[in-house]
């Protein structure tokens, strides 16, 4: 799940070889996609480096919005 302004969104599993064009001019040297989820205007793509948030909500003219994080910046964890 993902959280924007307060509401969350369900994340349904996507093939990352069909998503990963929307983020394959982002990528790093030796970043490989390992899984792609989506919403319904939004992709989050989990790398072995960051991840990244492509939102596609806006109007066709306009530009998606992009948010990257690396692993190395987070501060939260997994975990009971």
């Amino acid at each position: 799940m993902i959280y924007r302004n307060g509401t969350m969104f369900r994340l349904s599993p996507v093939n990352a070889l069909n998503a990963e064009n929307k983020v394959l001019n982002f990528l790093l040297k030796g970043e490989e996609i390992h899984s792609v989820f989506q919403t319904v205007h939004s992709h989050v793509f989990f790398t072995n480096k960051r991840i990244i948030t492509a939102g596609f909500q806006h109007r066709d003219d306009e530009a998606p919005d992009y948010f990257s994080i690396p692993y190395s910046k987070n501060r939260w964890s997994l975990g009971a």
